[in-house]
């Protein structure tokens, strides 16, 4: 069975409310009522553990941990079968979910989740985009930074002047996020480490 290809817009809307699942959806109390295990808590509401209820692990300790991390996601490890995770991760493991969309459509389904709208989906494409901005300045300021400390190994006294202007320029060009004026001070450097 061929499985579809999925869209830009629809991978964005189920990594949205896989985001509201780990952090919303109680995945000790799931596994318990899914499971029929019943959970030790070392730490009420954030930390228990039981007997794995892998289908492939016949465990006969407790070995199965499930936490709450402090960003709010609830999380899964076997110590015994390795098995690791969220809720996503043990739907499709443990309950045979084919896919990560049938995964979020069930869990969608269970818990009256309904899926984002558009607007929540603008919001959703804005924030991953300006994430990607910071990515691309924070990794253009590192190449750039780099480039001009090679120029201060190679010749000091030649680069030291042009250097230190530069830094000023990236530190607020990387302030006010300005991904252009760091590529043109990358390239700039460039140019001076191998042309001289």
């Amino acid at each position: 069975m061929s499985k579809k290809k999925l869209t830009y817009e629809r991978r964005l809307i189920l990594r949205a409310m896989a985001d509201i699942m780990r952090s919303n959806i109680n995945l000790a109390d799931f596994i318990e009522a899914e499971s029929g295990v019943m959970l030790n808590w070392k730490q009420v509401d954030v930390s228990a553990c039981s007997l794995c209820p892998m289908p492939w692990h016949n465990d006969s300790k407790p070995s199965f941990w499930i936490n709450k991390l402090d960003d709010g996601k609830w999380v899964f490890h076997c110590f015994g079968c390795h098995a690791k995770g969220t809720i996503i991760n043990y739907c499709m493991e443990c309950l045979g979910k084919e896919d990560y969309e049938e995964t979020i459509e069930y869990l969608a389904e269970k818990f009256n989740i309904d899926e984002i709208t558009d607007v929540d989906l603008a919001s959703y494409k804005f924030v991953i985009n300006r994430l990607d901005e910071k990515r691309q300045i924070e990794c253009a300021n590192i190449l750039t930074s780099n480039q001009c400390r090679y120029l201060l190994q190679n010749n000091f006294e030649k680069h030291q002047q042009w250097v230190t202007e530069a830094y000023k320029k990236l530190n607020i060009s990387v302030d006010s996020g300005d991904l252009q004026t760091v590529e043109n001070i990358g390239h700039e450097a460039s140019e001076r480490l191998y042309y001289g």
